[in-house]
């Protein structure tokens, strides 16, 4: 069988299943797209199983709703998307975290003090500690790219 790339995105005729959207938590997103085997092994090869929750919708029998996944891995779920659907991607992340301030990240902080040309530097080598894969804290690497992404939006 060839690849997904290879045959060509797919066309979801209904761009309104694409979606990712804050949660009820500040560190993890909901992922809502239609389903496809090649996009689903590549989501599990790309986001480890750790920054990933399946949700069952609670009225249906074991009937899968959406996945959760840490903001972390935003980046990829874009190029994941990108990838495999012809759609444009709805969001709601532009608006703020719910009850969490920019002064509450720590890592603000720490971009703010840093000389302009030396903060992708500090964010590889704090990214290199904090990030799960790393075995590092899922939340604070989820708030260091939260600070990191704040820095280079002009």
């Amino acid at each position: 069988m060839g690849s997904c790339q290879e045959r060509g995105r797919l066309d979801t005729g209904d761009m309104s299943k694409i979606k990712i959207m804050r949660s009820d938590h500040p560190d993890w997103v909901k992922v809502i797209c239609p389903y496809n085997d090649e996009w689903l092994d590549a989501f599990k090869a790309i986001i480890p199983a750790a920054a990933r929750r399946p949700v069952y919708d609670p009225l249906g029998e074991h009937r899968f709703a959406y996945w959760l996944v840490l903001t972390g891995y935003l980046n990829e779920l874009a190029t994941l998307f990108t990838t495999f659907f012809r759609a444009e991607v709805e969001s709601d992340l532009e608006t703020p975290a719910p009850g969490v301030s920019e002064e509450a990240n720590p890592f603000s902080a720490v971009f703010e003090i840093c000389p302009p040309g030396k903060k992708r530097d500090l964010y590889v080598a704090l990214i290199k500690v904090f990030h799960p894969d790393a075995g590092g804290d899922p939340t604070k690497a989820s708030l260091l790219n939260q600070a990191y992404r704040k820095e280079r939006t002009p």
